[in-house]
């Protein structure tokens, strides 16, 4: 998915920009996926705030959700899950590090159609954040990530509002959420699930 590389690729430079060290895995496969998600664990205990960003296609199979790699079958449901990689595992290695603030952005479908753009199978199970955990996703339950141009609608518009000075990553993205909305025409709503513990910002600025 072209897309899902240009917003990777996108969103890097804006992160780079804010100071982050940043790693980018474009199109990788399963073990390539659970090779560098142990890596990123042992890497996060180094820092204060660890970011995990996925564009592609995301599913719910048997109450627990997965992110697909290149090498993840399509032929049914469990096949699919058997060869994707867990975002329970994503969370729980974060959480397991000493980082404070973890910030996770998945950029793919929560809906029940397997055509849709970014999704397969049923839409993400129910997801629970550890303590200092937010997670966004660029749409609520059931809906179908939409594409605008090169990018996500989701990850579109967070390029549009993440280097606004001041404002907390909470508010940063409720203003993605009516951005997508309108870019949707009313048929796209982002959904975060929050347990951080204090505030915060990407831009600090004077």
């Amino acid at each position: 998915m072209q897309c899902a590389v240009n917003d990777a690729k996108a969103l890097e430079e804006k992160l780079v920009e804010l100071s982050f060290e940043t790693k980018s895995i474009l199109n990788s496969d399963l073990g390539t996926m659970a090779a560098e998600i142990s890596n990123y664990e042992t890497v996060l205990s180094g820092y204060d705030v660890g970011l995990f960003f996925f564009a592609g296609h995301g599913f719910q199979f048997d109450g627990l959700n997965y992110l697909a790699a290149t090498d993840t079958s399509f032929a049914d449901d469990r096949s699919a899950a058997y060869t994707s990689f867990s975002l329970d595992n994503v969370i729980a290695a974060m959480d397991r590090s000493s980082v404070l603030i973890k910030i996770l952005i998945i950029d793919a479908c929560r809906s029940s159609s397997v055509g849709g753009n970014r999704g397969i199978g049923t839409g993400f199970a129910p997801i629970f954040a550890p303590r200092g955990t937010i997670i966004a996703f660029a749409t609520s339950p059931g809906q179908t990530a939409k594409e605008k141009g090169e990018h996500g609608l989701f990850t579109a518009a967070i390029l549009e509002h993440i280097m606004v000075p001041n404002i907390t990553i909470e508010n940063m993205f409720k203003r993605v959420r009516n951005t997508v909305y309108i870019w949707s025409n009313s048929t796209q709503v982002t959904w975060e699930h929050t347990s951080l513990m204090g505030d915060f910002i990407f831009r600090k600025a004077e």
